[in-house]
Protein backbone atom coordinates (compact mmCIF):
# COMPACT_ATOMS: atom_id res chain seq x y z
CA UNK A 1 0.00 0.00 0.00
CA UNK A 2 1.13 3.58 -0.90
CA UNK A 3 1.10 5.75 2.06
CA UNK A 4 0.19 9.82 0.34
CA UNK A 5 1.36 12.60 1.76
CA UNK A 6 -0.92 15.95 2.02
CA UNK A 7 -0.17 16.61 -1.08
CA UNK A 8 -1.61 13.18 -2.63
CA UNK A 9 2.18 11.76 -3.55
CA UNK A 10 3.35 8.75 -2.53
CA UNK A 11 5.64 9.50 0.00
CA UNK A 12 9.33 7.95 -0.52
CA UNK A 13 12.54 7.38 1.93
CA UNK A 14 15.01 10.21 2.71
CA UNK A 15 18.18 10.22 1.81
CA UNK A 16 20.69 11.46 4.04
CA UNK A 17 24.19 10.96 4.90
CA UNK A 18 26.51 10.55 7.83
CA UNK A 19 30.27 11.93 7.84
CA UNK A 20 33.18 10.04 10.15
CA UNK A 21 35.20 13.18 10.72
CA UNK A 22 38.50 11.63 11.67
CA UNK A 23 41.41 12.91 14.17
CA UNK A 24 43.42 10.91 16.20
CA UNK A 25 41.91 7.41 15.25
CA UNK A 26 38.75 9.26 16.74
CA UNK A 27 35.63 10.39 15.11
CA UNK A 28 33.34 13.25 16.08
CA UNK A 29 29.66 12.75 17.28
CA UNK A 30 27.81 15.03 19.42
CA UNK A 31 24.54 14.31 21.59
CA UNK A 32 20.86 14.92 19.40
CA UNK A 33 18.96 17.39 20.73
CA UNK A 34 16.03 16.99 17.74
CA UNK A 35 13.27 14.49 18.78
CA UNK A 36 14.05 11.57 16.09
CA UNK A 37 17.39 10.01 18.13
CA UNK A 38 17.18 12.61 20.81
CA UNK A 39 19.85 12.29 23.14
CA UNK A 40 21.59 9.27 21.21
CA UNK A 41 25.62 10.54 20.49
CA UNK A 42 25.80 11.26 15.96
CA UNK A 43 27.53 11.90 13.18
CA UNK A 44 27.00 14.98 11.46
CA UNK A 45 25.24 14.71 8.56
CA UNK A 46 21.58 15.29 7.27
CA UNK A 47 19.40 15.38 4.15
CA UNK A 48 21.05 15.66 0.49
CA UNK A 49 19.30 18.73 -1.08
CA UNK A 50 18.02 18.54 -4.96
CA UNK A 51 20.85 17.79 -7.55
CA UNK A 52 23.62 17.73 -4.66
CA UNK A 53 26.18 14.92 -4.41
CA UNK A 54 26.83 12.93 -1.67
CA UNK A 55 30.44 14.46 -1.03
CA UNK A 56 29.07 18.46 -1.62
CA UNK A 57 26.15 17.48 0.98
CA UNK A 58 28.79 16.22 3.47
CA UNK A 59 30.72 19.12 3.08
CA UNK A 60 27.66 21.68 3.23
CA UNK A 61 26.18 19.52 6.56
CA UNK A 62 29.48 19.57 7.89
CA UNK A 63 30.44 23.58 7.91
CA UNK A 64 26.89 24.31 8.91
CA UNK A 65 26.67 21.71 11.92
CA UNK A 66 30.48 22.21 13.05
CA UNK A 67 31.89 25.19 11.20
CA UNK A 68 34.81 23.01 10.10
CA UNK A 69 35.45 23.26 6.34
CA UNK A 70 36.56 19.78 4.79
CA UNK A 71 39.23 19.29 2.43
CA UNK A 72 39.49 15.93 0.74
CA UNK A 73 36.10 13.73 1.02
CA UNK A 74 35.28 9.70 0.72
CA UNK A 75 32.44 8.41 -0.04
CA UNK A 76 32.79 4.47 1.74
CA UNK A 77 30.11 3.24 -0.49
CA UNK A 78 28.22 2.31 2.56
CA UNK A 79 24.72 3.03 3.95
CA UNK A 80 21.59 2.12 6.04
CA UNK A 81 18.26 1.30 6.55
CA UNK A 82 16.23 2.89 9.09
CA UNK A 83 12.14 1.89 8.58
CA UNK A 84 10.82 3.34 11.72
CA UNK A 85 6.32 2.97 11.31
CA UNK A 86 6.05 4.03 14.63
CA UNK A 87 7.91 7.24 14.41
CA UNK A 88 6.91 7.49 10.53
CA UNK A 89 10.61 7.70 9.42
CA UNK A 90 12.32 6.17 6.64
CA UNK A 91 15.89 6.78 5.57
CA UNK A 92 18.46 6.11 3.75
CA UNK A 93 21.96 7.11 4.78
CA UNK A 94 25.28 6.87 2.81
CA UNK A 95 28.27 7.36 4.76
CA UNK A 96 31.76 9.21 4.00
CA UNK A 97 35.00 9.95 5.67
CA UNK A 98 37.53 12.87 5.77
CA UNK A 99 40.21 14.11 7.62
CA UNK A 100 39.74 16.75 10.38
CA UNK A 101 41.60 19.46 9.31
CA UNK A 102 44.71 20.36 11.43
CA UNK A 103 44.22 24.31 11.89
CA UNK A 104 40.29 23.41 13.00
CA UNK A 105 38.29 22.67 16.01
CA UNK A 106 34.04 21.63 15.82
CA UNK A 107 32.19 24.30 16.98
CA UNK A 108 28.34 24.06 18.49
CA UNK A 109 26.78 26.36 14.95
CA UNK A 110 23.15 24.61 15.71
CA UNK A 111 22.73 24.58 19.45
CA UNK A 112 18.99 23.79 19.07
CA UNK A 113 20.02 20.96 17.00
CA UNK A 114 23.09 19.32 18.70
CA UNK A 115 25.24 19.24 21.81
CA UNK A 116 28.67 19.78 22.22
CA UNK A 117 31.29 17.75 19.79
CA UNK A 118 33.86 15.36 20.95
CA UNK A 119 36.00 12.88 19.87
CA UNK A 120 35.34 9.26 20.29
CA UNK A 121 36.74 5.72 19.46
CA UNK A 122 34.88 4.25 17.00
CA UNK A 123 35.69 0.38 17.99
CA UNK A 124 34.51 1.62 22.04
CA UNK A 125 31.27 3.53 21.19
CA UNK A 126 29.11 5.01 24.43
CA UNK A 127 26.18 2.80 24.97
CA UNK A 128 23.77 6.29 24.03
CA UNK A 129 25.25 5.92 20.30
CA UNK A 130 23.03 6.23 17.58
CA UNK A 131 22.80 2.50 16.35
CA UNK A 132 23.49 3.25 12.59
CA UNK A 133 26.81 4.78 13.71
CA UNK A 134 27.28 1.65 16.24
CA UNK A 135 26.79 -0.64 13.02
CA UNK A 136 28.99 1.29 10.78
CA UNK A 137 31.67 0.98 13.14
CA UNK A 138 31.21 -2.69 14.06
CA UNK A 139 31.06 -3.49 10.03
CA UNK A 140 27.14 -4.24 10.55
CA UNK A 141 25.52 -2.09 7.78
CA UNK A 142 24.36 -2.61 3.96
CA UNK A 143 20.68 -2.98 4.34
CA UNK A 144 20.25 -3.83 7.76
CA UNK A 145 17.01 -2.24 9.29
CA UNK A 146 16.09 -1.47 12.96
Amino acid sequence: MKERNPKGKAKRPQVGIGVLVVRDKKILLSKRLKPYGRNKLALPGGHVEWMETLEECARREVLEETGIKLGKVHNLYTYSEEVNPKAGKHYLTFYLIARMPDDQEPQRTEPKKHGEWGWYDPFNLPKHAWKPTKRLCTGELNGVTD
